[in-house]
């Protein structure tokens, strides 16, 4: 009778152990899926922010070619300068909160030329010279943004 007990015991003792380890071997793969799906969430997301921050950098480039032109081509129209020097601030606004958060330290030197660019050409008699120099310095920086997230 011994026996029989002991068979039905180690019996039970064997089904237990095998049901718990495939348990753990279950979790294992769940957990390995998860943290497979959290990465490739994470990668597509970043993709599609590095994306959209590409898109909105060609906006801000366009614009400061734009103003660049128009300074050249007719520096006397305080309007048009103002007209783009606001453009250029809506167009930097969509993706500023992104750049900042994900690349501050090119966020600190686009702005240290963006900022007074839009301010200067935003005045009543924005100063041509300086609206040509800032658009030339603000666009070396953004250019080289752009090649660094492009890469």
């Amino acid at each position: 009778m011994k026996k029989f007990f002991y068979c039905v015991f180690a019996s039970l003792f064997i089904i237990t152990t095998g049901c718990a380890s495939n348990g753990d071997e279950q979790s294992e793969r769940n957990q390995e899926q998860i943290n497979k799906n959290n990465t490739e969430d994470y990668i597509q997301t970043s993709a599609s922010i590095v994306s959209e921050i590409n898109s909105s950098i060609d906006n801000v480039l366009a614009t400061l070619e734009e103003m660049k032109n128009q300074t050249e081509q007719s520096p006397d129209s305080t309007t048009d300068i103002q007209a783009i020097g606001k453009k250029l601030e809506e167009n930097w606004d969509q993706i500023e909160k992104q750049v900042e958060e994900k690349y501050p330290e090119f966020y600190e030197d686009i702005e240290r030329s963006l900022y007074p660019l839009i301010a200067e050409a935003k005045k009543d008699r924005p100063n041509v010279v300086m609206v040509k120099q800032l658009t030339d310095e603000t666009t070396q920086k953004v250019k080289a943004f752009k090649e660094v997230i492009s890469s």
